[in-house]
């Protein structure tokens, strides 16, 4: 196994690489029903939904924006994250919670909590 250096341009890939072969496997045994992988190296967002036992990778709208499929208003906006535009990735998160959808969702989740 090869370690890689936290300068250079390696580390992106050896982290990436080592870390989403182990965890896409780990993931997908545990159930995790979406995860987002941020490949630095190559400067793109990953986003992988579990469908059948297996991982498919979810595409991004036609601006850029990967919207989750499980919790309802988690909305990335990918090429914002990957500019460093902190900003604007938080504008396009409070746009998505702010749909109807997400409140539904966290009504849902406060009414299971409520329940005895």
């Amino acid at each position: 196994m090869r370690w890689c250096s936290c300068q250079g341009k390696d580390i992106e890939f050896c982290a990436v690489s080592r870390i989403c072969s182990w965890e896409r496997r780990d993931y997908e045994q545990a159930g995790v029903l979406e995860y987002v992988v941020v490949v630095l190296r190559q400067r793109v967002v990953r986003w992988f939904i579990l469908q059948d036992g297996t991982y498919r990778e979810g595409e991004a709208d036609a601006h850029g924006l990967f919207k989750s499929t499980v919790f309802p208003g988690l909305w990335l906006d990918a090429p914002a994250l990957l500019q460093g535009n902190g900003r604007q990735v938080m504008a396009t998160l409070q746009h998505g919670i702010e749909t109807p959808e997400h409140v539904a969702f966290v009504q849902q989740l406060q009414a299971r909590r409520s329940a005895p």
